[in-house]
């Protein structure tokens, strides 16, 4: 073995490298472990967040009981959500008037047909 051949190395150095990389890849592979832990901690808590979030929304919206609500998946409530928005429309008086708006302006409804048909009489 000559010391100028790339290709000459002994059979301990190699033992010894293997060893090391052996060495490296545990280590990486225990942070791999604690990375993936501290992963779906996170993802955990942003599920758990958007559930709260969506059953809270629910509540208020459809005629769910709040225990139906909290054994649904967020995928569910997600369905449960899109849904009930389609079968029911923005809440509106008869005549048109948006109900935001009589919480802006009191005399709202006397801006409709009904209201100045009303207001004639």
């Amino acid at each position: 073995m000559t010391n100028d051949n790339p290709v000459d190395v002994s059979v301990e150095q190699l033992q010894a490298q293997r060893l090391l990389d052996k060495k490296v890849i545990e280590t990486l592979k225990v942070q791999v472990d604690e990375l993936s832990v501290s992963l779906k901690g996170a993802n955990d808590l942003i599920e758990g967040d958007t559930k709260a979030k969506l059953i809270a929304e629910l509540n208020l919206t459809t005629d769910y009981k709040l225990e139906e609500l909290v054994t649904m998946g967020v995928d569910e409530l997600k369905t449960v959500k899109v849904v009930s928005a389609r079968v029911r429309p923005e809440r509106r008086l008869a005549a048109g008037v948006d109900m935001a708006a009589l919480d802006n302006d009191p005399d709202a409804w006397k801006k409709t047909i009904y209201g100045r048909w009303r207001s004639k009489k």
